[in-house]
């Protein structure tokens, strides 16, 4: 599974909830298959459309430890 930190603001202007999600300032995480709904062709596009960047679960969980996000 990838998952993506993304801008809070557009990951909800994009209609995915926050409820559930890690949220640190103006950031959240997502996984992948919620970006489903965001159009274009590759899940980085979908990723940059929310101001995001992709991450595979080792990357993510070291940053979550390290509250680095």
């Amino acid at each position: 599974m990838l998952y993506i930190i993304a801008n809070k603001q557009k990951v909800a202007e994009a209609g995915i909830s926050p409820r559930g999600h890690n949220i640190n300032g103006n950031h959240i995480i997502v996984n992948e298959k919620e970006l489903n709904i965001i159009p274009g062709d590759t899940l980085e596009d979908r990723a940059k459309a929310v101001g995001g960047k992709v991450y595979d679960v080792i990357e993510i969980k070291k940053l979550i430890k390290k509250g680095d996000w």
